[in-house]
């Protein structure tokens, strides 16, 4: 399928550039493959000491991780996608 410059957008229907179409289905691609990672808060028995062990550098990458994956899974359900979480 080739690209004369301008297209449909599938979400919104509003004519877009070709780039800028394949620049958001990339960001979807990318949001739907983060959100689709498990994260600590998923675990029914969460408690943070149990991940972390009390060191402050994997609190905070587990807090940054889980942070990315949730903030997908709010994006993804914000504009209707199926496999939101």
């Amino acid at each position: 399928m080739g690209c004369n410059g301008i297209q449909r957008c599938g979400f919104c229907s509003k004519s877009l550039r070709c780039s800028d179409i394949q620049k958001c289905e990339k960001f979807l691609d990318h949001i739907q493959e983060v959100s689709k990672r498990d994260c600590w808060p998923d675990d029914p028995k969460f408690m943070i000491y149990d991940y972390c062990g009390g060191n402050i550098d994997d609190a905070y990458e587990g807090g940054k991780e889980t942070g990315e994956i949730l903030f997908a899974r709010y994006l993804l359900a914000l504009i209707g996608e199926q496999n939101a979480g």
